[in-house]
């Protein structure tokens, strides 16, 4: 209902864009349970999204299962696959964990290459789409909430306490391999569930959409916006979902370019106690970039807007050097009206 209200006045296509930005917001905060608050590191998070994502898409193709039923199906299927890698990987750590998490990843995706029920290499076609805004945003409002109730809770600060010491957490009582195989669980499960959508808003999926890029990318997302902090998780999906798409063309690039200029002179004078040495070096910047814009519009259409990806992933290094920390960072937003006052 609300997608044929916004198509009134957006096109298809950025309607598209916002619905893959809440499909991987999902995917990102799902991810940051294990990363960010059980102090895991997991790189396999894209084989979990291919257990939903065919688990859900073969449901509704060859079974005619509704689309909510198949959803949810998926989502289990893949929290089993958590479950399951969860019981031998988990005693593992650093990047030992890393390593095993990768396996599995691969393991599930060379399976659906070899599977022929759901297409084998050709991949799956004919989802239907039911991965609407209205689904999908109203299942990332709710991911995001349960998520956010369950690291506030007894559970989530036993997680907290884990990722900052795992043996005096296990020496306070913590049963320390349990918790971490469900945190486990819980995270698989809602990348399956990212993963269902996906297929339906796609209609094609094949396993190369699930390899160690698609895991890759969505790590970057909680690293870009902040481990262990939902909101950052949330922010880093969402902006590594749009900036691709804005280094299409000229008024993208120059647009993207703009706001990497005032974030970056924002975190180099966090207090603008030196106000001549901030204003003149945010001048020359803009100034070098109007000059960029008005005498180089050629070479950006023909140059910049192809090598996208290089641009992409300099402006994510360049970020990552001087704001390792995340964009957001440590900084919490509450939900007053969700909340006790003396929490």
């Amino acid at each position: 209902m609300i997608e044929s209200f916004l198509l009134n006045y957006v096109s298809s296509y950025y309607l598209e864009i916002v619905i893959l930005m809440g499909i991987f917001i999902i995917a990102a905060i799902s991810l940051d349970i294990i990363n960010g608050y059980a102090g895991q590191f997991s790189i396999g998070h894209a084989g979990f999204m291919a257990v939903g994502a065919y688990t859900a898409a073969f449901l509704t193709v060859h079974r005619q299962v509704p689309f909510f039923l198949s959803l949810l199906a998926g989502a289990l299927a893949s929290c089993l696959a958590g479950i399951a890698v969860g019981f031998p990987a988990l005693r593992l750590r650093g990047d030992y964990l890393a390593i095993a998490t990768l396996g599995f990843a691969e393991i599930i995706r060379i399976f659906f290459v070899n599977f022929e029920p759901t297409g084998g290499a050709r991949g799956l076609a004919g989802i239907a789409r039911y991965s609407t805004f209205d689904w999908v945003w109203f299942l990332t409002v709710l991911s995001f909430l349960v998520l956010y109730f369950f690291t506030r809770s007894s559970f989530g600060r036993s997680l907290k306490a884990l990722r900052e010491d795992e043996t005096a957490a296990a020496c306070i009582g913590i049963p320390t391999t349990r918790y971490k195989v469900l945190a486990f669980a819980i995270s698989s499960f809602f990348a399956g569930l990212s993963g269902g959508l996906f297929a339906h808003s796609l209609l094609f999926i094949d396993p190369s959409s699930f390899g160690l890029l698609r895991s890759i990318e969505v790590l970057l997302m909680i690293v870009l916006g902040g481990m262990g902090n939902l909101w950052g998780a949330a922010f880093g999906g969402a902006v590594l979902t749009i900036l691709p798409e804005t280094l299409r063309d000229y008024s993208g690039i120059m647009g993207t370019l703009a706001v990497v200029l005032t974030l970056g002179f924002v975190l180099a004078y966090p207090e603008t106690k030196d106000r001549f040495r901030f204003f003149l070096t945010s001048f020359l910047g803009f100034a070098a970039l109007f000059l960029l814009g008005y005498f180089g519009r050629n070479f950006i259409l023909i140059y910049v807007s192809q090598m996208r990806m290089i641009v992409y992933s300099a402006l994510l290094i360049i970020m990552m050097i001087f704001r390792p920390q995340g964009l957001i960072g440590e900084a919490k937003f509450r939900l007053p009206f969700l909340v006790k006052k003396d929490e």
